[in-house]
């Protein structure tokens, strides 16, 4: 981790780098938690916002074969309104519950 630290905790900016991930943003008593992007080293990525370590609120996830998901997470699981975009250009708009369209 590099960044700022309060209390011996990671809080305020910083980057925490695994050897599958990195994640660039905001954090709050050692957890991912405000405004973040996570890149994974399969080519996966994550922009948007994160809530005690979870992807929860409004964000973008980009697959490696094109696909994008824009809209709401809740507690990692994308759920509530968002848009999923196909590799091949289909789309859907709408509802979502606990990963699936709803």
């Amino acid at each position: 981790y590099v960044g700022q630290w309060k209390r011996g905790k990671a809080h305020g900016d910083g980057s925490y780098t695994t050897e599958t991930s990195k994640y660039t943003g905001q954090w709050l008593d050692d957890n991912k938690d405000g405004g973040g992007k996570e890149e994974w080293t399969d080519g996966c990525a994550y922009e948007g916002q994160y809530r005690r370590g979870s992807k929860h609120g409004e964000g973008v996830f980009k697959w490696t074969d094109g696909s994008i998901y824009r809209g709401q997470f809740f507690h990692n699981r994308v759920e509530g309104d968002g848009g999923f975009q196909w590799e091949d250009g289909r789309h859907f708009q709408g509802q979502w519950k606990s990963n699936r369209m709803n």
